[in-house]
């Protein structure tokens, strides 16, 4: 992905009005949005006094909300009796890719929560 972003960046940020691509890893800098895109991608937007705090919140737990209720699915599915047995392993493996996305996915929501949590005055 990152080598897409590095290969089309000056477009993708032409198209989104951006003053620049930055790539980052590890800590959000304080004052930054994510919105997560899927487990590998995530975008991060300087937003620091220009939104709803509590209303990004309120949008971010309903999606927490959402994909746990997803993942929850996935292992409930996984702990039916019978599960190893019946189930391809096929199905069985790109079940367990699933929730490691779902799971990949809630720890992004939960860093963006905290994010605009942080810009709270």
């Amino acid at each position: 992905v990152r080598r897409i972003f590095e290969a089309h960046g000056a477009d993708f940020g032409t198209l989104a009005k951006a003053d620049g691509i930055q790539y980052f890893e590890g800590d959000l800098p304080k004052g930054w949005s994510i919105k997560v895109i899927n487990e590998k991608l995530s975008i991060l937007i300087n937003l620091a006094g220009l939104v709803d705090v509590d209303a990004e919140v309120s949008r971010l737990q309903k999606e927490v909300a959402r994909v746990a209720g997803q993942l929850d699915q996935y292992r409930r599915k996984a702990a039916m009796p019978g599960y190893e047995d019946k189930v391809p392993e096929n199905v069985r493996v790109a079940n367990v890719e699933k929730m490691s996305g779902f799971e990949a996915e809630l720890q992004n929501l939960e860093a963006a929560i905290a994010s605009f949590e942080s810009m709270r005055i």
